[in-house]
């Protein structure tokens, strides 16, 4: 109640106070006057005892922590006042820390989201994926479907354990148009092990998981809306995928797998499960450790189970299992393995914005600290102690950084819609702005006051009464007032470098990449995908062959088409198939450094693509079925396999017991294949009359806009078969810019950081030079009435200004080179401590400080020496 009446009862509070202390002067007066005194004299002697009523009350008021709430309250009253006062300082301040601010808050919700934020399933910390290594596929991660269910009978350390696998791609038919579809295949305890839940329906029945009984199907929540309209009845009812049913159970939520469509159970008792079966599946496990039990100890258990599953295998398969190892790691560790250096180094680069903007706000803070030092040196005077006066400044600064943090706080809402990018696959895309981000707001917007309030508080406090009364005083100011600034600016330049010089090695990296020799020309290419269901031939590839050659001439017959081809797999597209093994006859079974990508074309696949090819001939109409089985292999190949040997007419068989020989016809360049980063891999050409895939790609150069084809191509395919679906309608030119998005992603977050980061110090060193000019205007009025020119005045506050510059600079190159080095797996064809990088960067950076020195400069030498000499 008493500090419900000190805060907002004032009133009644000195009321009482005054009827107190007029009681006890009045017994003081009375006790007097007991003893024998006049009253007058009485009274006269009570209130030398007292003192100043008025004095007794304010000591009165000081007594209680309610106190302190009040003066608070006067402390931020007066801080707005100020604040209102200079609309230009308060403005500029606030969209300072509301620039550094919003950019940490947006880059910590997406490292909280991805990072630091638990998996969306049920006890997510015991969650794991574990993988097989073997040599002979060069180390690639996966699991043998036979060893799976080998860790599924025998593991001592899973409660439990699931499997995915890339099932077959279907076309959905019979339910509206044709649409291919991406099929995943996974074991019916798979979801409940993740603690997944349908949004609508079930997940797998246990029984469902065998051969008979595993045609249902999980939609995705995409395709559930996209397809079938968000049908709530669609439970039970029949989808078609490559002509066989499935029936629907339920429907999954779209962040689990966005690139999957459908998910179908594996039938755990079909053949590739056994290690006799000629062909296995490659699978993707997760288990579930058990309470205590930890990930070295889950790895070695499986390792054990792996090695007894040899024996189980035929003697045959031992090549392939020689060295194999088990890798088990933790879920979240491996979904996030891909981008956890670029967060870091992105929220690094947001830290450096912050503390630049808090340096130029303490800069600002600084010159204002010296303008008030006549406010400060009479608050001291009529009794005000140094920690009172810091405390009112660092109101002030309170004021500013809660005014800044919420406006960042909103601004790092909206960016957030953009960083989405950053999030892999398998994670929620939706970013929350919850109270663990709220609260890091407000713990920055505390840092901040800390960072650019204290010290300009602590120098302002340090007021010399006499100097600053006098009038002169106020150009003075504390020594350390002057002195700091300049080492807030160097320190500013060299955050500021650091971050050009990382987004000057990304562009650098984005410009080497774009400028990489693809092999063949990109321009006026327009593919289409094109699959048949791999249900439909029933082993009659013949089918396959006809229909792509029917599909073939129909697109050539377009309008603007001047070349047409197929492929089974274009360069920078997704990989099908590829051999670790070859034949070579005369010797013996080779194992190359490397996948051999085989890939199967049409006979006028190189003249289309703008292919070179160097040596032999080209496949004709005539190398089809029953002809001799001829190849085309690329350049890398061909050194590899037959190093000066002249590889034409050289026979190659697959390593596998039915394969037949090749004849070895042709040499053509080699090509960019899965990434522009890597170097052109192995491959290997077949003609795919000889051997047709079940799905193929639709090369077409047409003579302008090749994206406007599109839809007549569309149709050309439906002529032949009109369930048939085209998917993946791209130009070449859109799959190059989809293979550098990434980078040019990245190069645009950092750029952007960067530029602020620069903009920042330029006017951070700007104020610096402009306070510091208008602070010796009295000095250049008497050099210039002593015979000084305008030069020598420019001369004077650009040698200032650039001294700053080249400060910031040697420290900014000296951080860049011990921090660049985190960048190193972010770059393509440029090292970290690049000069070239180094040097134009620093000349950038050099310039914009000199054009930020250069108008206050000129500002001061073009000053009259009258007006300057009477300046105050």
């Amino acid at each position: 109640m008493r500090w419900y009446q000190r805060l907002f009862r004032r009133r009644l509070t000195e009321k009482q106070i005054d009827a107190e202390l007029r009681f006890h002067l009045e017994q003081q007066i009375a006790d007097y006057v007991a003893a024998g005194m006049s009253p007058e004299e009485a009274r006269r002697r009570s209130r030398l005892e007292f003192g100043g009523l008025d004095q007794v009350k304010e000591e009165c008021r000081d007594v209680g922590a309610a106190r302190f709430v009040e003066t608070l309250i006067q402390d931020l009253r007066y801080g707005l006042r100020q604040l209102r006062r200079n609309p230009g300082f308060t403005a500029i301040a606030v969209i300072t820390l509301a620039l550094g601010i919003g950019a940490n808050t947006a880059m910590f919700s997406v490292v909280d989201t991805v990072l630091l934020r638990a998996l969306p399933y049920k006890n997510p910390s015991r969650l794991v994926w574990a993988t097989e290594r073997f040599g002979f596929n060069y180390g690639a991660a996966g699991v043998v479907s036979p060893d799976y269910l080998g860790w599924q009978e025998h593991n001592q350390v899973f409660e439990q354990i699931g499997a995915s696998g890339g099932g077959s791609d279907a076309n959905l038919t019979g339910a509206g148009q044709a649409e291919r579809l991406a099929i995943r295949n996974v074991t019916t305890r798979f979801f409940p092990m993740l603690g997944v839940r349908p949004i609508l329906g079930r997940t797998f029945l246990p029984s469902e998981g065998a051969q008979g009984r595993d045609h249902v199907a999980l939609l995705s929540e995409t395709l559930w809306h996209n397809h079938f309209g968000a049908d709530p009845h669609i439970i039970g009812k029949t989808i078609h995928l490559d002509s066989v049913p499935y029936t629907v159970t339920g429907v999954m939520p779209a962040w689990l797998h966005p690139g999957t469509d459908v998910w179908t159970p594996f039938a755990l008792n079909e053949p590739r499960f056994s290690p006799r079966s000629p062909r296995w599946a490659i699978l993707t496990v997760i288990g579930r450790l058990k309470p205590g039990v930890g990930v070295r100890q889950a790895q070695s258990n499986l390792q054990v189970i792996t090695q007894q599953m040899d024996r189980a295998y035929p003697p045959q398969a031992s090549r392939f299992r020689a060295h194999e190892r088990v890798e088990v790691i933790p879920l979240h560790q491996l979904l996030v393995q891909n981008v956890r250096t670029l967060l870091l180094i992105l929220l690094g680069a947001v830290g450096f914005v912050l503390l630049i903007a808090c340096a130029n706000v303490a800069n600002l803070q600084l010159s204002r600290g010296v303008a008030r030092s006549k406010e400060m040196a009479i608050r001291t005077a009529l009794g005000a102690g140094r920690a009172r006066l810091i405390r009112q400044l660092l109101t002030e600064g309170f004021l500013l950084a809660a005014a800044g943090g919420l406006i960042g706080a909103l601004a790092g809402l909206w960016a957030t819609t953009i960083l989405k990018q950053l999030i892999p696959p398998g994670l929620p895309a939706k970013i929350n702005f919850d109270p663990r981000v709220l609260a890091f707001s407000a713990v920055i917007a505390l840092l901040a006051v800390l960072l650019f309030g204290f010290a300009p508080a602590w120098i302002s406090s340090r007021t010399e009464i006499s100097e600053a009364v006098k009038e002169e005083g106020l150009r003075a100011g504390p020594r350390a007032a002057t002195r700091l600034p300049n080492l807030i600016s160097a320190v500013e330049i060299a955050l500021s470098l650091i971050l050009l010089i990382g987004a000057g090695l990304l562009a650098r990296s984005f410009v080497s990449l774009s400028e990489v020799k693809l092999g063949f020309e990109p321009h006026g290419l327009l593919l289409a995908t094109v699959e048949r269901p791999n249900t439909l031939a029933a082993g009659n590839t013949g089918e396959y062959a006809g229909f792509f050659r029917n599909i073939l001439e129909s697109v050539r017959s377009l309008p603007g088409v001047q070349q047409a081809a197929l492929v089974s797999q274009y360069p920078l597209g997704p990989p099908h198939n590829g051999n670790m093994l070859l034949n070579v006859q005369g010797s013996g079974q080779v194992h190359p450094p490397q996948v051999v990508l085989v890939t199967a074309i049409s006979a006028d696949y190189f003249g289309t693509m703008g292919i070179r090819l160097l040596k032999g001939r080209a496949f004709s109409e005539d190398d089809g079925p029953g002809a001799q089985p001829v190849l085309i292999i690329n350049r890398r190949l061909a050194q590899i396999l037959f190093r000066n040997r002249d590889p034409l007419g050289q026979h190659i068989s697959l390593a596998s017991d039915r394969a037949e020989w090749m004849e070895v016809i042709g040499v053509v360049s080699a090509t960019r294949g899965g990434t522009l980063e890597e170097e052109p891999g192995l491959e290997m050409f077949v003609p795919y009359l000889q051997q047709p895939p079940f799905g193929m790609t639709l090369v077409v150069r047409t003579k302008s806009h090749p994206e406007l084809l599109g839809g007549a191509l569309r149709k050309a395919v439906q002529q032949v078969d009109k369930d048939q679906p085209v998917f993946d309608v791209v130009t070449m030119d859109e799959v190059i810019a989809d293979a550098m998005a990434p980078r040019w992603f990245k190069l645009v977050l950092l750029g952007l950081f960067a530029l602020l980061a620069l903009a920042l110090a330029a006017i951070g060193i700007y104020g610096v030079l402009s306070y510091g000019a208008a602070q010796r205007t009295h000095e250049f009025g008497i050099r210039m009435a002593l015979g000084a020119q305008k030069r020598d005045v420019l001369r004077i506050v650009l040698g200032r200004g650039m001294g700053l510059a080249l400060t910031g600079i040697s420290i900014g190159i000296v951080g860049a080179l011990g921090l660049t080095r985190f960048l190193s797996s972010l770059l393509y064809g440029v090292t970290p401590t690049d000069p070239l990088t180094l040097g134009v960067v620093s000349l950038i950076l050099l310039g914009v400080a000199l054009l930020a020195c250069y108008i206050p400069a000129r500002r001061a030498a073009k000053v009259d020496p009258m007006v300057a000499l009477r300046h105050e």
